[in-house]
Protein backbone atom coordinates (compact mmCIF):
# COMPACT_ATOMS: atom_id res chain seq x y z
CA UNK A 1 0.00 0.00 0.00
CA UNK A 2 2.53 2.78 0.38
CA UNK A 3 3.12 3.20 4.35
CA UNK A 4 6.87 2.06 4.71
CA UNK A 5 8.44 4.34 1.71
CA UNK A 6 9.69 7.61 2.86
CA UNK A 7 7.42 10.57 3.09
CA UNK A 8 9.86 13.37 2.73
CA UNK A 9 8.49 16.05 0.91
CA UNK A 10 12.34 17.07 -1.01
CA UNK A 11 12.40 13.19 -1.91
CA UNK A 12 8.70 13.00 -2.78
CA UNK A 13 8.86 16.20 -4.54
CA UNK A 14 12.48 15.31 -6.56
CA UNK A 15 10.81 11.74 -7.30
CA UNK A 16 7.73 13.58 -9.04
CA UNK A 17 9.64 15.50 -11.49
CA UNK A 18 11.25 12.73 -12.53
CA UNK A 19 14.76 13.54 -11.95
CA UNK A 20 18.09 11.30 -11.28
CA UNK A 21 19.43 11.44 -7.87
CA UNK A 22 22.60 11.61 -6.77
CA UNK A 23 22.60 11.03 -2.76
CA UNK A 24 24.28 11.70 -0.45
CA UNK A 25 22.77 9.72 2.95
CA UNK A 26 23.11 6.62 4.58
CA UNK A 27 23.58 3.29 2.94
CA UNK A 28 20.87 2.24 5.77
CA UNK A 29 18.21 5.27 5.37
CA UNK A 30 15.20 5.26 4.38
CA UNK A 31 15.98 7.64 1.49
CA UNK A 32 19.17 5.06 0.30
CA UNK A 33 16.45 1.88 -0.08
CA UNK A 34 13.94 3.77 -2.12
CA UNK A 35 16.36 4.82 -4.51
CA UNK A 36 17.98 1.47 -4.58
CA UNK A 37 14.49 -0.07 -4.83
CA UNK A 38 13.64 2.15 -7.52
CA UNK A 39 16.72 1.64 -8.95
CA UNK A 40 16.73 5.85 -9.91
CA UNK A 41 20.21 7.27 -8.99
CA UNK A 42 23.28 6.36 -6.75
CA UNK A 43 23.55 6.45 -3.13
CA UNK A 44 26.85 7.55 -1.26
CA UNK A 45 28.11 7.22 2.38
CA UNK A 46 28.05 10.71 3.73
CA UNK A 47 31.27 10.11 4.73
CA UNK A 48 32.52 9.34 1.85
CA UNK A 49 33.09 13.05 0.37
CA UNK A 50 35.62 11.74 -2.32
CA UNK A 51 33.21 9.52 -3.70
CA UNK A 52 30.81 11.60 -4.14
CA UNK A 53 32.71 12.93 -7.21
CA UNK A 54 33.25 9.82 -9.31
CA UNK A 55 29.44 9.18 -9.73
CA UNK A 56 29.43 12.80 -10.73
CA UNK A 57 31.58 12.72 -13.09
CA UNK A 58 30.51 9.41 -14.65
CA UNK A 59 26.80 10.66 -15.32
CA UNK A 60 27.59 13.54 -16.34
CA UNK A 61 27.81 12.75 -19.70
CA UNK A 62 25.91 9.83 -19.67
CA UNK A 63 22.67 11.22 -20.71
CA UNK A 64 21.00 7.46 -21.52
CA UNK A 65 21.56 6.48 -17.95
CA UNK A 66 20.14 10.28 -16.64
CA UNK A 67 16.90 9.93 -18.60
CA UNK A 68 16.99 6.23 -17.24
CA UNK A 69 17.02 6.76 -13.96
CA UNK A 70 14.82 10.00 -13.80
CA UNK A 71 12.13 7.63 -15.60
CA UNK A 72 12.02 4.97 -13.02
CA UNK A 73 12.46 8.00 -10.25
CA UNK A 74 8.57 9.23 -12.25
CA UNK A 75 7.30 5.58 -12.41
CA UNK A 76 8.74 4.65 -8.70
CA UNK A 77 6.62 7.86 -7.51
CA UNK A 78 3.54 7.42 -9.35
CA UNK A 79 3.42 3.73 -8.51
CA UNK A 80 4.31 4.14 -4.54
CA UNK A 81 3.72 7.59 -3.30
CA UNK A 82 1.42 9.35 -6.11
CA UNK A 83 -2.00 11.11 -5.54
CA UNK A 84 -4.33 7.58 -6.13
CA UNK A 85 -1.99 5.34 -3.63
CA UNK A 86 -1.63 8.13 -0.98
CA UNK A 87 -5.85 8.41 -1.12
CA UNK A 88 -6.24 5.02 -1.19
CA UNK A 89 -3.90 4.73 2.21
CA UNK A 90 -5.92 7.62 4.12
CA UNK A 91 -9.05 5.81 2.98
CA UNK A 92 -7.25 2.40 4.37
CA UNK A 93 -6.35 3.91 8.20
CA UNK A 94 -10.32 5.36 7.86
CA UNK A 95 -12.09 2.46 7.30
CA UNK A 96 -9.58 0.53 10.01
CA UNK A 97 -10.49 3.13 12.35
CA UNK A 98 -13.93 3.32 11.61
CA UNK A 99 -13.95 -0.68 11.88
CA UNK A 100 -12.16 -0.64 14.97
CA UNK A 101 -14.61 2.01 16.55
CA UNK A 102 -18.07 0.34 15.54
CA UNK A 103 -16.85 -2.63 16.77
CA UNK A 104 -15.60 -0.82 20.33
CA UNK A 105 -18.37 0.92 21.78
CA UNK A 106 -16.09 1.94 24.72
CA UNK A 107 -13.67 3.66 22.12
CA UNK A 108 -16.55 5.34 19.97
CA UNK A 109 -17.81 6.91 23.44
CA UNK A 110 -14.73 8.05 24.64
CA UNK A 111 -14.30 9.52 20.93
CA UNK A 112 -17.87 10.63 20.58
CA UNK A 113 -19.40 10.94 24.05
CA UNK A 114 -22.14 9.65 25.00
CA UNK A 115 -24.55 9.49 22.00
Amino acid sequence: MGYNYARSPILMGLSASGQPVVALVSPSSETARVIREADCGIVVDPCDIEGLKKPILNLKDDYALLSSFGRRRRSFFEGHMGAGVVVAAYRAVFEDLEKIISENPRINKVIFGSR
